[in-house]
């Protein structure tokens, strides 16, 4: 495990529509309460026409960012604007590493081992998913069917948010080439896990618990709301105490917690 100062601030890029902005308030606040480091810095990437208000405090300071180019890749299972995180290889020179985050995710322990992983030269830190398929268009699909030509396109899936080791993913040209391939409409995630080919450290199940499709152990330090039932639209979702618990607006974080 790479050991990093408490000086440094812990890093974290997401993205989203007008939706998941609401929601990115409370993923936020619980990365801040669950983390030893002084600071956070947080960016958000977003296409809606007027940009919130960056947030700067004694320990948080989010900047919302907008993505220099939009490229559309869902195939009907992610807004497109989820791609836009990975922008943050390209623009953010200065940082080496960060957690890429989704917006229905919610830290529920420290998360300072997760983020001080050693990836030696490696492409990040994943969990990695257990099952061979993925979910596009309404169906599960046969991992990498959707883009067969692509190099790595049958190797080990993972589960998104982990973390990204920015240094080695800028050396390699990691966006670059999957700009060459966003044209067949695969996923952020499958076009990252392609170019990828399986070359990123796994990790532990309790740093991405699916409440949805499994138990929720006692040492979990990340839920992750995988699916369509949601704790802010289906208040019978397993571990909806913990996103209860961490819920916050953006107006709180403003003023600091």
């Amino acid at each position: 495990m790479k050991e990093t100062s408490l000086d440094e601030p812990l890093r974290v890029v997401m993205s989203g529509d007008l939706m998941a902005l609401p929601m990115l308030s409370t993923c936020v606040a619980s990365i801040v309460r669950h983390t030893l480091r002084k600071r956070v810095e947080v960016d958000i990437y977003t296409r809606a026409i007027t940009l919130p208000e960056d947030i700067v405090t004694e320990r948080l300071t989010v900047h919302f960012r907008r993505p220099p180019q939009s490229v559309e890749c869902s195939q009907g299972r992610l807004p497109s604007e989820m791609f836009d995180r990975l922008w943050v290889m390209e623009e953010r020179h200065e940082w080496s590493r960060c957690l890429v985050w989704d917006w229905d995710m919610i830290a529920v322990g420290n998360i300072d081992e997760m983020y001080n992983v050693e990836m030696d030269d490696q492409y990040g830190a994943y969990v990695v998913s257990p099952k061979r398929t993925t979910y596009i268009q309404n169906n599960w699909t046969k991992r990498g069917a959707w883009a067969k030509e692509m190099p790595g396109a049958e190797q080990v899936y993972f589960r998104f948010g982990g973390l990204m080791n920015l240094d080695k993913c800028r050396q390699d040209q990691i966006m670059k080439q999957m700009l060459e391939w966003s044209y067949n409409g695969s996923t952020e995630q499958a076009l990252l896990a392609c170019v990828m080919m399986g070359n990123y450290k796994p990790l532990e199940t309790k740093w991405n618990v699916l409440p949805s499709i499994e138990q929720i152990p006692q040492d979990a330090r990340v839920l992750h709301f995988f699916g369509t039932r949601k704790p802010w639209t289906h208040p019978d979702v397993k571990g909806i105490e913990s996103w209860v618990k961490e819920q916050t607006s953006w107006n709180e974080l403003r003023k600091g917690i």
